[in-house]
């Protein structure tokens, strides 16, 4: 009779260590991008990343919970290439489409503005 190989679920890691997902496999076979976890596992994928000093998943903090005195990273980062287009940079035009949909998602009602609109056109030369 042949041994039987366990069969596993493992979570499925990104290049960034984020839960992309889950699959089964042979025990033993764990790498960098597969981490051995109980059949039962409920996190949700692209909601943990890996910590590997830890071994365990930590939950990805949200825009949401981002503290009030904290920056918004993404949005100060945008501000600053606005800023930048306003004295006449050019992007790259994956950055310029970049900058016209985020400024489109952010502070409610702003991206659909058209005053805000005509205004990113004029920056970015996209009238």
């Amino acid at each position: 009779m042949k041994d039987q190989k366990e069969i596993v679920n493992f979570a499925l890691l990104d290049d960034e260590g984020i839960l992309i997902g889950y699959e089964s496999a042979e025990r033993g076979t764990t790498s960098h991008s597969r981490i051995e976890v109980p059949d039962l596992c409920d996190l949700l994928p692209f909601k943990y990343r890996w910590n590997m000093d830890e071994r365990r998943f930590d939950p990805l903090r949200t825009f949401d919970e981002v503290p009030e005195d904290e920056p918004h990273t993404l949005k100060a980062i945008w501000l600053g290439f606005v800023s930048l287009a306003a004295t006449g940079h050019k992007f790259p035009e994956d950055t310029e489409k970049w900058m016209v949909k985020f400024g489109q998602s952010i502070d409610g009602d702003l991206g659909r503005n058209p005053d805000f609109l005509s205004m990113m056109n004029s920056i970015l030369d996209k009238e």
